[in-house]
């Protein structure tokens, strides 16, 4: 096998690579869901009145699941350091987050934070904006 490069005697020098640069460094690798579950924030039409247990009397906000598949042991983070969760978030379902009392807060940070585990085990999180306050909520809001 001939080395040399045409026309001449010396074989071509050797080529340095750079090093490789790492633009984005993941510790942890977990497969894209086939199904991923969609879930976003919302306001009732009026604060919750019933004994629903996911979504508590006086809840204006809540986190409604609207398909994909169900997510398990969700938990939101809010900005007075609670945790309001639920241990399985099946499509069509709530769990209540805020107060009318606990909005203005809530919707001065801006967004809040969803940990939640996948069918296949794997613990997520995912956040989400908190939309502005209606007008039937600001009164309450204060």
């Amino acid at each position: 096998m001939d080395t040399t490069a045409s026309g001449t005697d010396q074989p071509p020098a050797v080529v340095q690579r750079a090093p490789r640069t790492l633009g984005r460094i993941r510790s942890e690798r977990a497969p894209r869901l086939r199904r991923s579950p969609r879930f976003y924030l919302t306001y009732l039409d009026e604060p919750q009145a019933s004994g629903d247990l996911s979504v508590p009397a006086g809840s204006c906000l809540v986190l409604r699941s609207i398909g994909g598949d169900d997510p398990r042991l969700v938990e939101v983070r809010l900005p007075d350091d609670s945790i309001v969760g639920i241990a399985r978030l099946r499509r069509g379902s709530s769990v209540g987050v805020a107060s009318p009392e606990s909005l203005a807060a809530l919707v001065s940070l801006g967004t809040v934070f969803v940990d939640w585990t996948s069918p296949d085990g794997v613990r997520r999180a995912s956040w989400l904006r908190v939309p502005p306050i209606p007008a039937r909520y600001r009164t309450l809001a204060g």
